[in-house]
């Protein structure tokens, strides 16, 4: 990590080299660096806080393989929201910062239905997250709407995307796909409760 202040440099080393793609997720608020990582070593899901020159680390998910793919986000009364999946079967998963620590929940145990996450929290709380099902080529859409997790088919994908984004209005998302190595920018609407997609 690179902080540029007054055309000044500073940079961070936050972990090892890794082998795993989209391991790392950042997010800046208030002067404040949050960033969650895939630890190539341990192979978990590690936290880690960046205020004037302080890095503090903590393990947010310290079982064997999980972490992998993590997307962070705050919610309007400042807790840290992460998605994340697991190097086994590629579940949906999200954790929450609480007063008592880190609740994580495994929201969709369907496998190959946590590739490539992305989290929003709208203003009244209610978490969305887009990912990528592999096993039948869907990109998902997961929330909390009604108290309880429900994830939904959005698009059919193929083949599967890449750089999932989830607006903050959690309303639109955009995606790469590869078609014939020709990358193509799509775009889903969410309105009248469906998706719609634009090409």
């Amino acid at each position: 990590y690179k902080k540029i202040t007054n055309l000044s440099a500073t940079t961070y080393t936050l972990g090892d080299y890794t082998d795993y793609p989209f391991d790392v997720s950042m997010f800046v608020k208030d002067d404040h660096v949050y960033v969650v990582r895939f630890d190539a070593i341990q192979k978990n899901l590690a936290y880690i806080h960046i205020q004037n020159n302080q890095i503090d680390t903590e393990i947010i998910d310290n079982r064997l393989g999980f972490g992998l793919f993590p997307s962070v986000t705050f919610d309007s009364r400042n807790r840290i929201h992460i998605a994340y999946s697991d190097l086994t079967s590629f579940r949906l998963y999200h954790a929450l910062q609480t007063t008592d620590g880190w609740v994580s929940t495994n929201i969709n145990s369907v496998n190959n239905s946590g590739w490539y996450p992305d989290i929003n929290v709208n203003d009244i709380g209610q978490v969305h997250i887009v990912s990528y099902h592999s096993g039948n080529s869907k990109v998902l859409h997961t929330t909390n709407n009604n108290g309880a997790w429900k994830s939904v088919e959005i698009l059919s994908v193929k083949p599967s995307p890449r750089n999932l984004h989830l607006f903050s209005n959690s309303a639109q998302l955009i995606f790469f796909t590869n078609d014939d190595n020709d990358n193509t920018l799509v775009q889903a609407i969410y309105s009248q409760q469906a998706w719609k997609k634009n090409e």
